[in-house]
């Protein structure tokens, strides 16, 4: 579990630089073929973490007997009360015990062995930021839905669906933003679902047999458990969920459309029922169980905020919680998810360039799911569960879910992002995934592939300086130092006056 030693200050500053001090050569970690789980393998054998104080915006810190076969990194990110995409500047200078001053400041430290690579956006990607911006639209132009005002609950009966059934689906078109008349036949009745089709598709019985009975039996009862609970009986009068198979554009795998929660009286296109849009193309069949997981956490997720609470969800949360959901549903990175994958390495390629409570699809996915999965193994059920049902959003749903700051949640997950996979650093690392660990995405996608952790820039030789180095709010920058043959290395870092105020960060230290 997360354990401080000491108290913090909960408030929240513009700087914090949190120093790694590594005794013994990091090496990266093993993986597993089919998702490298555990991420706290490796060659170190003592590991420390500092927290710098600054005064007038300067830091500093001296790593004692730097010598072979140690290392240090230093965490920086930028905390404005306000998350913003600004953009925000510090420099450093590292000198040795027996180097000159400064005079000339040295060439900028490169990359490592990766860069940020342009993104982007796939049709499942931008489909997912237009339901979720949907959401909010509705809810701010309509308020919360009355939905004691559709055809079912005005009735006051159930209308229970039946195989053979023929009904007609208004379906969101993402070509063309409109909504599109769908005519689909419902094939199979299960415990908490029916099962459409498309009348234009052909799908198999078997294929079909098979969604079912994962919905029924994993999808259902897992979300439930770990998220809570979808509307019900809901708009319909129904327990049962629409899984509606159908011919969507190229690239979609499937989604929630918060849209069919409200009653036609007050948005014409619903379907005024529980329903999750599935992509019925036989391309798409065998990714449609971690689909099904992702999005009927969406529609939990919609319940809790917006029917039960009033409020909307912050982007960045609702999808990490559904990528979370596909891996408690058995799905996602540790069984070699190439989406999942892309995600996570997307946002590793360029953390200092991805303000995390900020959402933007080119990243959100990669970090969002792993903020949430280290709240997940760090916290426990009960705060993945606060997260969704409680009446908070945005960073003050997490410290409600925590009870910490979000200050200090952030810099222990920024700091489990690079240490994961080096060493067992408690709780800086993952038990579930390795962010050095080799994942096998399967053959139509490249294979083995590894992760190699966080994006950070090198020093490798002193003195050294840069004199501006850029991030933006909430997004960690790491700089990583090489040993020297014997002596001291001294580190002074300054953050920019209009972007940084002066002051202690944490009291303390984090073991």
């Amino acid at each position: 579990m997360f354990k401080i030693m000491k108290k913090y200050s909960a408030a929240l500053i513009l700087l914090l630089f949190v120093t790694v001090i590594g005794c013994g050569q990091a090496s990266d970690g093993g993986g597993g073929g089919g998702g490298g789980g555990g991420g706290g393998g490796g060659g170190t054998s003592t590991w420390e973490v500092t927290v710098l104080t600054f005064a007038s915006n300067v830091g500093g810190i001296t790593f004692s007997d730097f010598t072979s076969g140690k290392q240090a990194i230093l965490m920086c990110s930028s905390q404005p009360n306000t998350a913003s995409t600004t953009t925000r500047t510090y420099s450093f200078s590292a000198s040795t015990s027996t180097s000159r001053a400064l005079a000339t400041p040295a060439a900028e430290p490169e990359l490592s062995e990766r860069s940020a690579r342009s993104y982007e956006l796939s049709p499942q990607e931008k489909i997912s930021e237009i339901m979720r911006e949907n959401e909010k639209e509705q809810l701010a132009d309509a308020g919360i839905p009355n939905q004691s005002l559709s055809s079912r609950n005005q009735k006051g009966i159930a209308m229970l669906d039946a195989v053979g059934s023929v009904e007609s689906f208004r379906v969101y078109n993402f070509g063309t933003g409109g909504y599109d008349s769908k005519t689909a036949t419902c094939v199979a009745v299960g415990t908490y679902c029916y099962v459409y089709v498309d009348n234009t598709l052909t799908v198999s019985a078997s294929d079909v047999t098979s969604l079912m009975n994962e919905f029924d039996s994993n999808t259902y009862p897992t979300d439930r458990a770990n998220f809570g609970d979808e509307p019900n009986p809901g708009i319909d009068n129904d327990s049962r969920v629409t899984l509606l198979l159908v011919d969507l554009s190229a690239g979609l795998f499937g989604f929630f459309d918060s849209i069919n929660e409200y009653p036609t009286s007050t948005y014409s296109n619903s379907n005024e029922r529980e329903m999750l849009f599935l992509n019925g193309n036989a391309a798409i069949l065998p990714d449609l169980p971690q689909t099904m997981a992702h999005e009927f956490q969406h529609m939990i997720n919609f319940n809790n905020k917006t029917l039960i609470n009033g409020v909307s969800a912050s982007t960045w949360v609702n999808e990490g919680l559904s990528m979370y959901a596909e891996q408690v549903c058995g799905y996602g990175l540790p069984a070699g998810d190439y989406f999942v994958f892309g995600s996570v390495q997307t946002y590793l390629n360029s953390p200092n360039t991805s303000p995390l409570p900020i959402w933007n699809s080119s990243y959100g996915y990669g970090s969002g799911y792993l903020f949430i999965l280290y709240i997940a193994e760090q916290f426990g059920d009960a705060a993945i569960q606060s997260l969704v049902t409680s009446n908070k959003t945005d960073i003050a749903n997490i410290e409600n879910a925590t009870a910490k700051p979000f200050a200090l949640v952030f810099n222990a997950w920024a700091i489990a992002n690079y240490m994961d996979g080096l060493a067992a650093l408690s709780p800086y690392f993952y038990s579930s995934i390795d962010l050095r660990g080799s994942y096998d995405l399967g053959a139509a996608h490249g294979g083995v592939q590894t992760l190699t952790g966080p994006t950070y820039e090198a020093v490798t030789s002193y003195p050294a300086s840069s004199s501006s180095k850029s991030f933006q709010s909430w997004a960690p920058s790491y700089l990583v130092f090489s040993p020297v043959s014997s002596g001291n290395v001294s580190v002074i870092v300054t953050g920019g006056t209009s972007s940084f105020i002066s002051g202690e960060a944490i009291h303390g230290a984090l073991y």
